[in-house]
């Protein structure tokens, strides 16, 4: 059945235009190449050394960054932005127990802290909860966490020159 579809007229006009473009792109491409060959190579070869030291200093930061005690830090070295990030979460069993001792367990579902199939809402959501019921120090104990990737922002690869973007 796919081989009966076909674009309108007017799309094809579009594709041939487009073809026509990308020819003459590509013909003055290789004529700059041809002009330039050995500042191309140089250029070439300086970005290679740059992207690999790039890729040196991220893993640097990266396992330095992981190494540190600090469960959240934000912090800017050069042109590097670094952040270490923690997810906060509550133990679901140990939540609803400690819920249930202390009677807000049906409060707590009614407030859609938690629900019967014992999920536990968001950790902002039920420290606030918590918090509310004068009960936030208690229940401490129920809180646990894991740390998330490291986020690094700042220069970026630059791609050879007259590559194709991977994304748009």
């Amino acid at each position: 059945m796919a081989d009966k579809v076909t674009v309108s007229q007017e799309t094809k006009e579009r594709i041939e235009t487009f073809e026509k473009a990308d020819k003459l792109f590509k013909e003055e491409l290789e004529a700059f190449e041809r002009e330039h060959e050995l500042q191309l190579a140089r250029l070439d070869r300086l970005r290679d050394d740059r992207n690999a030291k790039l890729d040196e200093a991220r893993r640097a930061i990266r396992a330095e960054t992981e190494a540190l005690e600090y469960m959240r830090v934000t912090f800017t070295s050069g042109p590097f932005k670094i952040q270490k990030k923690w997810s906060d979460y509550y133990i679901p069993e140990k939540l609803v127990a400690m819920l249930a001792d202390h009677g807000l367990y049906d409060s707590a579902l009614s407030a859609g802290v938690v629900a019967v199939k014992t999920e536990i809402a968001k950790y902002d959501e039920v420290q606030k909860f918590l918090k509310d019921k004068g009960v936030l120090r208690e229940f401490e104990c129920c809180e646990d966490g894991a740390e998330d990737s490291t986020a690094i922002g700042g220069p970026k690869s630059v791609p050879p020159f007259g590559a194709e973007l991977k994304k748009e």
